[in-house]
């Protein structure tokens, strides 16, 4: 398949953003492959011939490294990293910082029940100031309606009492 620079880019760059299907790796990599590749995509060609060969430490590598295991081994004698007074104050330390966490958030939950009861106190007081408000609307909106209705009822009169 012939490639043009500006498809390969989008393909490249949808390659990058994890937006290509398996077949559009694959034929990514076969135009990847082409003799007059653009100078732009030798590092995304070279990073294709990467993936082919899964690097092998080989055994010369396998073998020093049971060699050196071997020779710990055979001293008979385990090192620990990590003096066990360095351990110890590792634990107290997190002790400490656990125990200073805790008042910390104790301390903290105790102020926001505090300014939880204020908080409720104000929403209280808010919702029966916009209740009271809410009444005398009611109230001035039943007197309206009230005067609708006595100015219906004197229109029905005179409008059936005359015929």
């Amino acid at each position: 398949m012939a490639w043009n620079e500006i498809e390969l880019r989008t393909l490249v760059e949808r390659f990058w953003d994890g937006e290509t299907s398996v077949s559009e790796e694959d034929q990514l990599r076969e135009a990847l492959q082409r003799e007059d590749l653009p100078e732009e995509f030798e590092g995304v060609a070279a990073y294709f011939e990467s993936l082919k060969e899964p690097a092998e430490l080989g055994n010369s590598f396998d073998d020093a490294l049971f060699t050196a295991m071997g020779d710990e081994q055979s001293k008979g004698k385990v090192r620990s990293m990590t003096p066990k007074w360095f351990l110890a104050a590792a634990a107290i330390l997190v002790m400490l910082l656990s125990g200073y966490w805790f008042f910390q958030q104790d301390a903290k939950l105790v102020a926001q029940e505090e300014h939880s009861q204020e908080e409720i106190e104000q929403a209280w007081e808010q919702t029966q100031v916009a209740l009271k408000k809410i009444g005398v609307e009611i109230n001035e909106a039943q007197v309206k309606t009230q005067k609708i209705s006595k100015f219906n009822q004197a229109k029905m009169a005179i409008q059936y009492g005359n015929e």
